[in-house]
């Protein structure tokens, strides 16, 4: 009898060794996507991974860094990545057999009328047990192999979402720092217009007391004055909020935000160099380089494995289990030769429920087309954020140009009529539409600026923010 239980063993073992190579996972292939053939315009150098420091300004860099260093999204990214490592050793663990150790000590009274009349019972027994023993099911269809393959595809999305993330933080904190520094010029042309049309408001003042101008004059100056002070105030009130802003990106505390929320300045905007970018490479090189799409094909590649687990239900399992212990009714003979105990056995057990295995099969199938479809989107956002970002740049470069044309004949234009007004050739209105008129270039001139640069950054952004050290 014994002979035969080692028989059914080793041939349980056998299964086990030999079964291990089957697996019913569909191969991946990844998505087909018809994917232009090359860049209209084309890069020759690769973009550094700290693509920022293009901007050649010290104070943006620290910033960056410190929001990397700190920024609460990226700590819970990592928090998502350390959940998946652990979900990958949990899976791992079912290809391994399963070990345990129990101990056991008790004390019972049995009834003397449970006894047949004539044989003597003991009224009270002792039992002591110390056991090691294992557990192991057999992956002969490779359902916990392909669970432990879905979970580390899972674990390496984590991690390229938590590049995407690092990525967008970095792009969040450019943006940021560069409305910053817009909001700072407007103020400061606001402020110096204000400070112009107060001057001209004591001289005109001056003017209407001795009778050399009207009242209609003075009140057009006076408004204008308070035009510029109102666009100074605004102004300040997108300035601070624009430093909070950066101050939550960074991941600074509540009370730094509250009571230290001034950032340090770097380059003034229009010092920023705005040489345009190309993507390097073909197009294709973008479905390696942007994390996003990376994070997209591991799901897509979880759910591939996923599939190949369900269908590995349909078929029996075999499952092993072990056990070395001592027993004995007094606990100090537990461990002496004669109390040692064994068993080994195994087990088969054949799946009968059909239409739920089958319900989750379909469940997982759907999952793996959902996962086409999201990755094929996120493809499809790549290349329209490229294609905007790229357009972006080159046309707001060209209204950067025209404005500051425009605000240099405008400049000219003031003067002129100023001079024609003083003497006696020019209405004050006129001199009024021409100083609006440059105030709201000048103001349109920052604007463009920092869209200009945004640009530059929706670029680094869109093609994978960098592979080159």
């Amino acid at each position: 009898m014994a002979h035969s239980y080692l028989r059914l063993l080793r041939i349980l073992l056998l299964l086990g060794v030999f079964g291990t190579g089957c697996s019913f996972a569909p191969d991946y292939v990844r998505p087909t996507m018809d994917l232009p053939p090359a860049w209209s315009d084309t890069g020759t150098e690769a973009l550094n991974v700290r693509w920022w420091k293009r901007f050649q300004d010290d104070i943006l860099n620290r910033l960056i860094e410190e929001a990397l260093l700190n920024n609460r999204d990226i700590q819970q990214a990592l928090a998502r990545i350390d959940f998946a490592r652990a979900q990958l050793g949990l899976a791992r663990a079912d290809l391994f057999p399963t070990p345990g150790a129990t101990g056991s000590a008790g004390r019972s009274r049995a009834s003397l009328l449970s006894y047949p009349p004539g044989q003597p019972g003991a009224e009270t027994n002792s039992n002591h047990t110390a056991d090691l023993g294992a557990a192991w099911e057999i992956d002969l269809w490779g359902r916990f192999r392909n669970l432990d393959a879905a979970a580390a595809a899972r674990l390496l999305a984590a991690e390229s979402t938590r590049e995407a993330v690092r990525l967008g933080v970095a792009g969040q904190t450019t943006k940021g720092y560069f409305l910053l520094r817009a909001f700072d010029l407007q103020e400061s042309i606001a402020r110096n217009t204000l400070k112009t049309r107060e001057e001209s408001l004591r001289i005109y003042s001056a003017r209407y007391k001795r009778g050399t101008v009207d009242e209609l004059d003075l009140l057009r100056v006076k408004a204008e004055v308070e035009v510029a002070r109102s666009a100074m105030y605004t102004l300040r009130v997108g300035r601070d909020a624009s430093e909070s802003a950066l101050a939550v990106l960074l991941g600074r505390s509540p009370q730094a935000i509250l009571t230290e929320g001034a950032i340090k300045r770097g380059l003034a905007l229009e010092k920023m160099p705005t040489a345009p970018i190309f993507p390097s490479g073909l197009p294709s090189d973008l479905l390696e380089r942007r994390p996003d799409i990376r994070a997209a094909e591991d799901v897509l590649i979880a759910a591939n494995y996923n599939i190949g687990a369900a269908r590995a239900a349909f078929f029996p399992s075999v499952s092993l289990t072990g056990l070395l212990g001592y027993a004995s009714s007094e606990l100090d003979n537990l461990f002496r030769t004669d109390a040692r105990t064994w068993q080994f056995g195994g087990a088969l057990y054949l799946p009968l429920d059909f239409w739920r295995i089958q319900s989750n099969l379909r469940g997982t199938e759907a999952q793996q087309r959902e996962a086409i479809a999201g990755y094929q989107k996120t493809v499809e956002n790549a290349f329209r954020e490229i294609r905007d970002a790229l357009n972006e740049e080159k046309q707001y470069t060209k209204v950067v140009r025209s404005l500051e044309s425009m605000a240099a004949d405008l400049r000219k234009s003031v003067k002129l009529v100023k001079i024609r007004y003083d003497n006696g050739y020019s209405t004050y209105l006129e001199v009024l539409d021409a100083e609006r008129s440059l105030f709201t270039v000048e103001m349109d001139l920052v604007a463009a600026r920092n869209r200009l640069l945004n640009g530059l950054v929706n670029v680094c952004l869109a093609i994978g923010g960098g592979w080159k050290e």
